[in-house]
């Protein structure tokens, strides 16, 4: 049976339909509409924590970046690396590609991951997120890796500001997913937004 990703029965309240990526069951065809905020859960996408001394040169083995201390370098279809601390890169697989194989090296992060965007003004992504990081976001270049609290929740926050729709990618620990998704998903109702599939997500960063 696949484990259902954090905001799986919220997907399933709002009339999606259920996917399955990499074994998580994950809620699609589900578009916000046109300028609202949204929250898209792309936990499913498999991402490896690279460590140790080795970390460096075994991204550099399979053509990989290897970008400076708390930098972000994206890559295609939803793919990352992140430098989160010395010696420390967090990978995230794009959509159609499988996580790293653990190793000395290398574990596996079954962590959140979410996408937040969207919306404008006292109903948009940057005032949500004035409400919930205690953190100046606007200090940060749009490639930064910042660890911060987001609701009292440790998270590294990444403004993907490139291509067609700016917005924030969100990762946490796994223990904090339901926690985390039903505080975020509230946020975002509260400022008129909703949900966005799997696939809808992908589909909005092609679109004008």
């Amino acid at each position: 049976m696949s484990a259902p990703v954090p905001l799986m029965h919220a997907y399933a309240q709002a009339g999606a339909s259920s996917l399955v990526i990499n074994g998580r069951q994950t809620g699609d065809a589900l578009k916000p509409a046109a300028g609202t905020l949204w929250l898209a859960d792309l936990s499913p996408l498999p991402k490896t924590l690279v460590f140790g001394r080795e970390a460096a040169a075994l991204l550099a083995e399979r053509d990989l970046p290897r970008p400076g201390l708390m930098q972000v370098v994206p890559r295609a279809a939803g793919g990352f690396v992140a430098c989160r601390a010395p010696r420390q890169y967090l990978l995230g697989s794009a959509r159609d590609e499988a996580a790293l194989p653990a190793g000395a090296a290398a574990l596996r992060f079954d962590g959140l991951d979410f996408a937040l965007g969207g919306g404008s003004g006292v109903d948009g992504v940057d005032d949500l997120l004035a409400e919930g990081c205690p953190t100046d976001l606007a200090q940060f270049d749009d490639d930064a890796w910042v660890p911060t609290l987001l609701f009292g929740v440790e998270v590294g926050l990444w403004r993907m500001a490139g291509g067609v729709n700016p917005h924030y990618r969100v990762i946490a620990a796994p223990a904090d997913g339901e926690f985390l998704a039903e505080v975020l998903l509230d946020a975002v109702r509260r400022r008129h937004g909703g949900l966005a599939g799997f696939n809808d997500y992908f589909s909005m960063q092609q679109e004008p």
